[in-house]
């Protein structure tokens, strides 16, 4: 299966300002039993703060056994 989901949050006193966020799984089975799950995530600030990066990412890889 995949799932995504993406989120804007506009900043309603400045209209440059904005966070996106990305949300993307993908579960695919493997056996009647176990599946292999890989997301993505990507966090995007316009204006971050100070020493904080605009766009932030990672990618986690797991194992699921449904009992």
């Amino acid at each position: 299966s995949l799932v995504n989901s993406t989120y804007y949050q506009p900043s309603l006193s400045e209209s440059n300002d904005f966070r996106v966020i990305e949300d993307l799984t993908l579960v695919s089975k493997l056996s009647e039993v176990i599946s292999l799950k890989v997301s993505v995530n990507i966090a995007h600030d316009s204006e971050p703060p100070r020493d904080i990066k605009q766009t932030d990412s990672s990618l986690k890889v797991g194992i699921v056994v449904d009992c």
